[in-house]
């Protein structure tokens, strides 16, 4: 009869085989981390791509449906609404007028409600930002408010000959993207 090794397996043993699995699963981990972090920041893409093709589709059918006449910068842009920096006036053709603004107050409470207006409907920039109870201590709403609007150029007007070039310009730029998501359309009219 042979007899059995039932020795097992000694505490160095276990504890190099305990070392080398944590290493694996500590670089499977890292890789896991990588992989949703790089999900994230494609669905945040994807939802500032859909934003802008949803506010640009509007403008854009009103354009090629009314018929643009003129654009024409609001004067004072506060008889848009209150906080109001730019405002701008789209005439069309069939009589209708439509402001366009952004709405981009800087104060807690306005970071929430960030959006710009075309006529009467709202399409608001961001709904990602946390509730005051989820914010941790010491943080406000504005630290994660990570989309800058920019409309210094948000009206522009060129004459070529018998034609009105207009320029509609909003930036839309994002933390950690290099692209602008921004609306940015060029419309022409007879002068």
């Amino acid at each position: 009869m042979k007899k059995l090794n039932t020795k097992g397996m000694t505490i160095i043993e276990v504890l190099i085989s305990f070392v080398l699995i944590m290493i694996i699963l500590i670089g499977l981990f890292s890789i896991v981390m990588s992989y949703r972090d790089k999900a994230t920041k494609e669905a945040l893409k994807e939802e500032y791509i859909s934003f802008k093709d949803i506010v640009t589709k509007d403008i854009q059918n009103d354009i090629l449906k009314r018929g643009l006449q003129k654009v024409t910068q609001v004067e004072p842009a506060s008889s848009c609404g209150v906080d109001i920096i730019q405002c701008i006036n789209l005439s069309f053709k069939d009589g209708t007028n439509k402001n366009l603004f952004v709405y981009d107050k800087q104060t807690v409470d306005a970071v929430r409600n960030k959006y710009i207006q075309y006529g009467d409907q709202k399409y608001k920039i961001r709904d990602d930002i946390p509730a005051d109870s989820e914010i941790p201590s010491g943080k406000t709403a504005l630290d994660y408010q990570s989309v800058d609007v920019y409309v210094g150029r948000l009206f522009e007007k060129t004459v070529v000959d018998n034609y009105a070039i207009y320029g509609i310009h909003i930036s839309l730029t994002y933390l950690e993207f290099e692209e602008d998501y921004g609306i940015h359309i060029i419309a022409m009219t007879e002068n």
